[in-house]
């Protein structure tokens, strides 16, 4: 009679080892084991035993191993498969063993440390909690950092995963109330006075508290029983989630909330591929290996970062007065401009890492979200913004280049090429930039009535930077800040105005072709052309030449190119119908961390955000099997986030090829999840998904307010504090 045991999870090598029996009767003799030879032998040759080998009937050949007591290795129980495994009531406490009872009813069981339930995948087969978010693990570019399984689920939820707790205290419920109150009055108050005249600015207004002088009776009917209904559901309910994370999840949360980045850095990868940790001394090596580059930063005391700040106050408040006097900014623009002048946060520096680079890079980042110019940089954007119907080579989304696309028909010698620039932003000179723009308010003077005014705003955005990094400060005395939001639209423009200088010098120079469509999407290009790979190449060579510091460091050429989100190609009919084809396209390494079907996030975001991905799917495949296929692997990729079968099926059914037509008609405006490529797809979803939701709340709430009952909710309270989750900065 015998038993045996696996030696390693990976293979299915099984020793016999005789009972106590055969150990009483035959003590002092030498035993002999028959192991199969499989293709675990790495585990059999790293037993330094003599060895000799047999062959059965059936031609399996055995390695024959003597084995006394001491001589064979202890198994490892935490290497088996299974969640329980009996190892022996002499194990010490904390490990996994098992008990029986004495007598003659003897029962096993397992203690449980707390380390199986419902979410562990190694508890039982997949099929069994096919309903769970599987693990996908993080980017590990550390040395040191070797992460459980709790720590390994709890990043496999991403970023944008919402926790909820089990117990919610619910404090202040109705703080806002008064306001929600006065803003529905001062819409009414503006839609009566003026109406089909009132246009609501928010460009550069500023919040306040002004009421209106009229007030509704009917607005207060709404809003009382607004409040009261929601007090009688507070009321009425015991106030306990459904906790939507393990206890295994809970606490590997818990230990990074405790002690966060103390040794490693967690935040998201470039390109939206996923979580990556890594150790705290490499990142702050790699921040210093950019911080430090002399010809684009210089480092700051703390006496000359009190200077700057000084500096930047006197001359904003000095451009901004100098103008109100003029009657050329009004007083709600000058109180928007100076709104961040006493109150204001020292944007700070950080990275992400460029996984898809060998050995990875950080990407710097400036959060310049609260700065004091932050008001003057999206004043200044608005209004060059305007110059963008200028050129027809700036893209502002991927929607409208599959639109052009639609339409245009080529002939079948033609040839598609994409273009990548290095480091733009830090690379565009300042002073060129700004010269450039008064080239265009030249050539243009009716785009911009105040065009002196944002040129002057413009100069002292550029040169005047100011960031923290490890509680240090620095200052960049090149290229265009980045975290500014004028940035990307002034890096449009700027390149949209060699791009005319370079065109002019095409029709002097026969061997310079330009292509029949080139669009560009900030640093990222994409043309048609006739010329062959050697005049593109050309053409290339002539493009970095027209400034020191821009250049195209990436292209490709060919039949087929990838750009933004797209795949764009030519068919088998390409030379009958003249069309390119387009589908998804989308990086290999791409782990697809959507938002997990358990986080906290409300139901409607979770609907639409999965919506708008599949309209996202139709209008940029431009065949049905293309569609299909991208469905069907976005239907996988949410099961494995957690979501059901019968959820997604409801979902899915309601979004179908043949709505392209209609769906690509759409304005823009209001498929604002195009605006930008694929890796801030996922926000910008979440971003619509809310304002899908807010266009009907107000038509649902209205049908149902009219049945709510009235309580007192003077004395109730509620609070659900906010959680940062991951730091994404040192």
């Amino acid at each position: 009679m015998v038993f045996t045991l696996p030696l390693s999870i990976d293979g299915d090598v099984n020793v016999a080892i005789p009972d106590n029996e055969d150990e009483k009767k035959h003590k002092n003799e030498r035993k002999m084991q028959a192991v199969p030879v499989t293709s675990n032998t790495p585990i059999i040759s790293s037993l330094a035993m003599p060895q000799q080998t047999v062959v059965d009937a059936n031609g399996q050949q055995f390695i024959l191993m003597p084995f006394n007591q001491g001589q064979m290795p202890a198994t490892n129980y935490a290497q088996m498969d299974g969640p329980a495994f009996n190892a022996g009531r002499h194990q010490s406490r904390g490990q996994l063993r098992g008990r029986g009872r004495s007598g003659r009813f003897k029962r096993g069981f397992t203690r449980h440390s707390g380390i199986f339930d419902a979410y562990c995948m190694d508890t039982a087969p997949i099929n069994i909690f096919e309903n769970q978010v599987l693990p996908t693990g993080l980017h590990d570019i550390s040395k040191s950092f070797r992460p459980n399984l709790a720590t390994t689920r709890v990043f496999s939820m991403g970023t944008k995963f919402i926790p909820v707790w089990k117990n919610t205290k619910i404090w202040k419920p109705f703080s806002k109330f008064q306001d929600f109150r006065r803003r529905m009055n001062n819409k009414m108050f503006f839609e009566e006075t003026t109406p089909g005249v009132f246009v609501r600015n928010r460009k550069f207004g500023l919040k306040n508290n002004w009421w209106a002088s009229t007030q509704y009776k009917e607005i207060d009917e709404f809003c009382y029983k607004i409040r009261d209904g929601i007090a009688n559901i507070i009321e009425s309910k015991n106030i306990l989630n459904v906790q939507n994370l393990s206890k295994l999840e809970f606490s590997g949360l818990q230990s990074l909330l405790k002690n966060p980045q103390q040794k490693f850095v967690f935040n998201d990868s470039d390109k939206n591929l996923g979580a990556t940790v890594a150790e705290k001394e490499d990142v702050i090596k790699e921040c210093c290996r950019q911080l430090y580059d002399i010809n684009t930063y210089i480092k700051l005391s703390a006496t000359e970062a009190e200077m700057l700040l000084a500096k930047i106050k006197f001359e904003l408040m000095d451009v901004v007065n100098k103008y109100v006097a003029k009657k050329e900014c009004s007083s709600k623009e000058a109180a928007f401009l100076l709104s961040k002048a006493r109150i204001f946060t020292i944007p700070h520096f950080y990275i992400i890492w460029k996984i898809l680079k060998n050995p990875p890079v950080g990407r710097p980042i400036v959060a310049g979200y609260d700065w004091i110019l932050t008001p003057a940089s999206i004043f200044a954007g608005h209004f060059l913004k305007d110059f963008y119907s200028k050129f027809d080579s700036i893209l502002t989304d991927s929607l409208s280049l599959v639109k052009f696309l639609e339409k245009e028909k080529f002939d079948n010698d033609v040839f598609v090429f994409t273009i990548d620039f290095k480091s733009l932003y830090t690379n565009i000179p300042v002073d060129d930039a700004i010269n450039s723009i008064k080239e265009l308010v030249m050539e243009f003077i009716d785009v911009i009535p105040n065009a002196e005014f944002v040129i002057e705003l413009l100069n002292i955005i550029l040169k005047n930077s100011l960031m923290t990094f490890n509680g240090e400060y620095f200052q960049q005395i090149f290229g265009v800040i980045m975290g500014t939001n004028v940035a990307p639209i002034l890096a449009n423009i700027y390149l949209a105005k060699l791009e005319q200088i370079l065109f002019e010098k095409s029709k002097t120079d026969s061997k310079l072709i330009w292509p029949i469509t080139f669009k560009r999407f900030i640093d990222d290009g994409f043309g048609i052309t006739k010329a062959n790979k050697i005049e593109f190449e050309y053409w290339v060579s002539e493009f970095n030449l027209l400034r020191d510091t821009i250049t195209i460091d990436k292209f490709s050429y060919g039949d087929s190119v990838d750009f933004m989100d797209l795949h764009i190609y030519k068919a088998d009919d390409f030379a009958s119908k003249g069309k390119f084809d387009i589908s998804i396209f989308q990086k290999k390494c791409n782990k697809y961390m959507y938002i997990p079907a358990k986080s906290g996030h409300a139901k409607h975001t979770i609907k639409n955000f999965i919506s708008s991905e599949l309209k996202r799917y139709v209008r940029f495949n431009t065949v049905k099997l293309g569609f299909l296929r991208i469905r069907n692997k976005f239907y996988a990729r949410l099961r494995n986030r957690g979501y059901s079968k019968v959820q997604l099926k409801r979902l899915f059914k309601h979004v179908k090829y043949g709505q392209r037509m209609n769906l690509l008609s759409m304005s823009c405006e209001k498929e604002k999840f195009h605006d930008i490529r694929e890796t801030e797809v996922e926000s910008e979803l979440i971003i619509e998904s809310e304002r899908l939701f807010m266009d009907v709340f107000a038509e649902v709430l209205n049908s149902q307010s009219e049945n709510l009952p009235r309580c007192d909710v003077h004395n109730m309270s509620i609070n659900v504090p906010p959680i940062n989750v991951l730091p994404a900065k040192v």
